[in-house]
């Protein structure tokens, strides 16, 4: 896998000025998407006799009404139709990559600010978490806990990762024992306490056995 890194700034300012200078292409285009019907349009009005062939003239001084007007919508779509489509094409081909500079310019925000705010965190070894190890299950909850707040759904992501890379504390960890204990204020050391109070409960001379069977939990959100 690639080795991920965050943005420099140097990176960050060139691609906004990149991206500002296409939103002005692409505004003057659309502008000039708009004169090209119109005068499209215009011309097929004022110089439709100019636009014929030989053969399509004889059919306008000769042919019935039917193919008369077949022969205006051939011209429309030659003429003006075709043209339009192909401009407009052109123009949503470059609407399309500005969407995609954008979207690519936010995502890398949005990896610096990952990168800022968790300077101890293994970048790529999260982003190969987010690429492969993520449940739809966990993708769908984040997603509608974050709605349309991209850079709130990274920080929710981030904090999951974080859960899953720590390990799950055990109820039977002889130190969690002692403070569960502690915080019971039952005393954590109980070897002399049969002794003190009259060998309570002796069976066969065994001492008391603590139960064991304890809900091992685990930090992995699945």
């Amino acid at each position: 896998m690639p080795k991920w890194t965050p943005p420099t700034p140097e990176e960050l300012a060139g691609a906004e000025a990149r991206i500002a200078k296409d939103k002005e292409q692409y505004q003057a285009m659309k502008d000039n998407f708009e004169q090209l019907k119109v005068e499209l349009e215009d011309t097929f009005t004022k110089n439709l006799e100019s636009l014929l062939t030989p053969q399509e003239k004889q059919v306008i001084d000769e042919g019935s009404f039917q193919e008369q007007w077949q022969i205006y919508a051939t011209i429309h779509e030659r003429e003006v139709d075709n043209k339009i489509d192909a401009a407009r094409e052109k123009l949503d081909s470059f609407e399309e990559k500005l969407y995609m500079d954008q979207l690519a310019l936010e995502n890398r925000k949005l990896d610096m600010q990952v990168a800022t705010n968790n300077p101890d965190m293994d970048l790529n070894a999260f982003a190969e978490w987010v690429g492969n190890d993520i449940p739809p299950r966990l993708m769908a909850e984040l997603t509608a806990a974050a709605g349309n707040d991209r850079a709130k759904f990274v920080e929710l992501l981030v904090a999951k990762y974080n859960e899953s890379i720590t390990p799950a504390k055990k109820e039977d960890d002889p130190e969690n024992i002692d403070q569960k204990k502690e915080d019971d204020g039952l005393p954590t050391d109980i070897s002399g306490i049969a002794g003190e109070t009259g060998d309570i409960d002796k069976q066969d001379g065994n001492e008391l056995q603590g139960n064991e069977d304890f809900l091992v939990k685990s930090g992995m959100y699945r």
